[in-house]
C-alpha cells in the first residue's frame, strides 16, 4: 500500500523555513511513508518531493529502467540506504544523515531501499522524469526467492 501525497501549492521558490513548516502536514499522515510534491505532475521533467519516513519504515528494495538520476538531501532524522545485488545481499550500505545529508547515484545501477533508525527522516529527493510505475523493477519481482519488505502500513 503506498503512502499519503500531497501536492505543495507553492508556485516559486522554496527556502528551507518554508518546508520545515510543512512537516506538520506529513506528521498526521497515519501512513509510515508520506510525501508533499513540488512538480505539477507524474509528467514532470524534474521531480522535487518532501519525504518524511516514520520508524520501522522499510521499503521493498527497487531500481528504475531508464537510469533516472536520483539526489537524496537530509534534513532531519537518520536512515540507511542499502544497495543489493540480484541475489538479494546487500553490497552497500550507506547512513543518511545530517553528517551525511546528501546521496547521489543512477537508479539503474543496483536495486536500494530505505530504512529508517529514528523516529522519523525527512529528506529532499530530486529526480529526473517523468515518472512511469512501469519503469519501476523490484527485487521480489525479479527474484521470487526475495520476500517483500515493504512495511508501508
Amino acid at each position: 500500500m503506498r503512502g499519503d501525497v500531497f501536492f505543495s501549492n507553492t508556485k516559486n521558490i522554496i527556502v528551507l523555513k518554508e518546508l520545515l513548516k510543512k512537516i506538520k502536514i506529513l506528521n498526521k499522515s497515519k501512513k509510515k511513508t508520506s510525501r508533499i510534491l513540488y512538480h505539477k505532475n507524474k509528467f514532470s521533467k524534474l521531480h522535487i518531493m518532501q519525504i518524511m519516513h516514520k520508524k520501522g519504515y522499510v521499503g521493498d528494495p527497487k531500481k528504475n529502467k531508464n537510469n533516472s538520476i536520483k539526489v537524496f538531501f537530509c534534513i532531519n532524522g537518520s536512515c540507511y540506504f542499502n544497495f543489493y545485488n540480484i541475489k538479494g545481499r546487500i553490497i552497500k550500505k550507506i547512513k543518511f544523515n545530517k553528517n551525511n545529508p546528501l546521496i547521489f547515484f543512477n537508479e539503474g545501477k543496483n536495486f536500494y531501499n530505505q530504512s529508517v533508525k529514528s523516529e522519523n527522516v525527512l529528506f529532499l529527493e530530486i529526480v529526473t522524469g517523468p515518472f512511469k510505475r512501469k519503469n519501476q523493477i523490484y527485487l521480489k519481482d525479479v527474484n521470487k526467492k526475495f520476500p517483500s519488505l515493504n512495511t508501508n502500513t
